[in-house]
């Protein structure tokens, strides 16, 4: 016989003899195929729970709560403690949908509310740890209800969708159950004919133990008698095919209880795990938590199960950012410009190709920056996970007086554990009170010296833990896409579209004659343009794919001029731009709307920063060209000439009209998608028309030919794509 390691917890037998013989972690003994099981890798393992926590919203009483604050948390911590790879989670009070991520335990909650003008009474969510989201492993989140949501488990040969419910209490309306029930219904036939399912949640039901009549729905381990929403509960089960998981172990009446009566104390099973008669062999446990506490009347019902999960490799960044703003620091620049002094001796200087010197020039800032500057971190601040060591000390001391309370439970045990109850509430939003009031402090300190940025930064970082939308997207045809590789395909075919419309023109147009345009220069861009234009790039904004900002440019000072001299030279001679400096990399910014379709979003398109470097020095140049041919009253885009003074100058012709008793008609006309539909053909013969100097202008057309795109999204890059039509951002 095999036999287990003293610390390793052995599960109770199995009711079911053909689960025994294939499961080895149901009768604890057994060879041959058994004996295989046993060393199962724990990677094969997933561990779920269901529990009803009343409750995720932090009260908005500070003195009368029974409700520890940062719900999130708390229950993180707790599902963290007994490793739980999934939570179904019941009576959340959370409107509508989103998604919140606990970074400290490394949990995401996902959850499914009722409509914003409707009562938050019941609420469902699904806490999933956060790199089985990011490892693919789980997938098609969906928001039925706010008692029905679901997502769905990647395995190797096979997948499994678990729904997460909140059936109706037992005083409810027969209609009100019904329609409960008839949705759960809907939900199971719109699966596959070969998914597994597993339906986890608090069905306000007793399913009691008449196994005889409930044949493969129950086992023999059930407890009670059923009462009228167990017999709803079985008959669903009867008729799709399911098994409730809590009556095929046998184990202690307190290892399978979940909810004690306030008046007759008696305990009864109303939370379950329901699965596919087929998968009875995946299970490995089923138990009640007892020693896990949030405040809730309810027990955390835990469930182990195999799982073949595919091999999933977590996207990384090619290309690492780094914390450039040290570079206002002396001693951090200096350093920086020694790494760029051994990089430069290394250059390839006898080349002619502009490609072939960018690159070599790309590899002293990036090697620089590698050697000098620490990889940018997220700034985000948290005062629960900054005060943890404090928290969880104070957590300790009430989950001490919680199990003497549960394991010896009597009068003094359980006004021992409500003092500590109220003292753990009382010292945790303390520690939350003086962490905001320095915040405060800090936060007003920006205000007096009118420093914004720094101000909306601090106020950006505080925020806690960012509440998201669902990722989920439409297609062309409305359908919702799940699946990462096909949301990312999805957005590309978007921005493919858009950036590459079909938009005809009238190449005889009549255009105004400007024959008398000034004569502007044509040679390459001297050191003083260089300089000038490198101190106008202004920092703090987002780097192209090379990952060179700004600052890492201005901190090169003479260094970054002279390479550039070099290089700007090359590009004037050749009339071609290196390619880094066609393409960019697309992040979606969504704009207001409905978040599932593309068309509310905006395109962010990030561009190599050295690139907006030789934009910069033609902009310079044709500046000059542009306040001649361009009308005094076009505002906006124009130095001394804001669309401020295009609102000023309604307001008055507004308050003139008014005074004269006469009428004023405007008109506002916004053009879709304006610059990312303009006719390159168009722009270019315009540009001719105005007497731009030949070599820039062969030079902007070639910054605008084989020009592509790849879009960004959750640190993928999807397919790159040519882009035909529209001008450079920020260019």
């Amino acid at each position: 016989h095999l036999k287990y390691p003293g610390n390793v917890p052995q599960a109770s037998r199995s009711d079911n003899s053909e689960s025994c013989t294939q499961a080895v972690c149901l009768n604890g003994s057994g060879g041959g195929k058994n004996a295989t099981q046993i060393k199962r890798n724990k990677q094969d393992k997933l561990k779920l729970v269901t529990w009803n926590i009343r409750t995720l919203q932090d009260s908005k009483s500070q003195n009368k709560s029974n409700i520890t604050p940062r719900r999130t948390a708390i229950i993180a911590r707790e599902l963290n403690r007994y490793n739980v790879d999934i939570a179904a989670l019941q009576e959340t009070h959370l409107k509508e949908n989103g998604q919140i991520e606990e970074v400290g335990e490394g949990y995401t909650f996902i959850w499914s509310g009722c409509k914003p003008e409707e009562d938050n009474y019941y609420g469902v969510a699904i806490c999933v740890k956060t790199r089985l989201i990011r490892n693919g492993t789980i997938s098609h989140q969906t928001c039925i209800n706010d008692r029905i949501m679901s997502i769905r488990i990647n395995g190797k040969r096979s997948s499994t969708t678990l729904i997460c419910c909140y059936a109706p209490t037992l005083p409810s309306n027969l209609n009100i159950k019904e329609k409960f029930y008839e949705e759960l219904r809907n939900t199971i036939r719109t699966l596959p004919n070969n998914q597994k399912l597993v339906i986890a949640g608090d069905f306000n039901a007793r399913v009691g133990k008449n196994n005889t009549v409930w044949r493969n729905v129950l086992g023999n381990y059930g407890i009670g008698k059923e009462n009228e929403n167990g017999l709803l509960l079985l008959q669903l089960c009867s008729e799709n095919k399911l098994t409730i998981v809590n009556t095929l172990f046998k184990q202690k009446s307190k290892y399978k209880t979940t909810w004690q009566h306030p008046r007759s104390k008696m305990w009864h099973i109303l939370d379950y795990f329901l699965i596919s008669n087929n998968m009875k062999s995946d299970i490995l446990r089923c138990k009640v938590m007892r020693g896990a506490n949030c405040d809730t009347d309810h027990q955390m019902l835990k469930m182990e199960m195999t799982c073949n999960k595919p091999k999933f490799h977590n996207p990384k960044s090619k290309n690492p950012k780094y914390n450039s703003e040290l570079l206002n620091e002396e001693a951090v620049k200096n350093q920086f410009q020694e790494e760029m002094r051994k990089e430069m001796n290394l250059l390839d200087t006898v080349s002619d190709d502009p490609n072939v010197t960018w690159m070599g020039i790309k590899q002293v800032y990036t090697k620089a920056a590698k050697n000098s500057l620490p990889k940018k971190e997220k700034q985000q601040e948290d005062w629960f996970n900054e005060n943890k060591t404090s928290i969880e000390e104070i957590l300790k001391t009430k989950q001490g007086a919680y199990e003497q309370y549960i394991n010896r439970p009597n009068e003094t045990n359980k006004s021992k554990y409500k003092e500590a109850r109220s003292n753990c509430q009382k010292l945790i939003r303390d520690i939350k009170d003086k962490w905001w009031i320095e915040r405060t402090k800090q936060m007003q300190l920006f205000i007096d010296k009118n420093d914004t940025y720094n101000l909306y930064r601090s106020i950006h970082a505080i925020t806690g833990a960012p509440i998201r939308p669902l990722n989920t997207i439409q297609s062309k045809t409305g359908e919702i896409i799940h699946d990462k590789t096909e949301k990312l395909n999805r957005w590309t075919e978007y921005f493919e579209d858009l950036y590459n419309q079909h938009n005809p023109i009238n190449l005889h147009a009549q255009i105004t004659d400007f024959s008398n345009s000034p004569t502007l220069k044509d040679d390459c861009p001297t050191k003083n343009e260089i300089e000038k234009a490198l101190m106008q790039l202004k920092n703090k904004k987002s780097p192209g794919v090379d990952t060179i900002t700004a600052e890492m440019l201005k901190a090169g000072e003479h260094l970054t001029v002279d390479m550039f001299a070099h290089l700007f030279n090359q590009i004037w001679t050749s009339q071609t731009v290196p390619q880094d400096y066609r393409d960019a990399e697309i992040v979606a910014i969504h704009k207001k709307g409905d978040r599932s379709k593309c068309d509310n979003y905006r395109g962010i398109s990030l561009l190599s920063i050295s690139g907006k470097l030789l934009s910069r020095v033609i902009y310079n140049r044709l500046t000059v060209l542009a306040e001649e041919v361009l009308s005094d009253t076009q505002c906006g885009f124009r130095q001394n000439k804001s669309t401020t003074d295009m609102v000023f100058s309604i307001r008055q012709l507004i308050e003139k009209t008014l005074e004269q008793n006469s009428k004023l008609c405007i008109a506002f006309i916004d053009f879709t998608k304006a610059f990312d539909s303009v006719n390159r053909e168009s722009l270019f013969k315009t540009l001719e028309y105005l007497k731009c100097p030949p070599t820039i202008l062969a030079i902007l057309k070639s910054m605008h030919e084989n020009t592509k795109a790849t879009v960004k999204m959750e640190n993928e890059q999807g397919t790159a794509f040519e882009v035909k039509t529209g001008v450079r951002q920020g260019c």
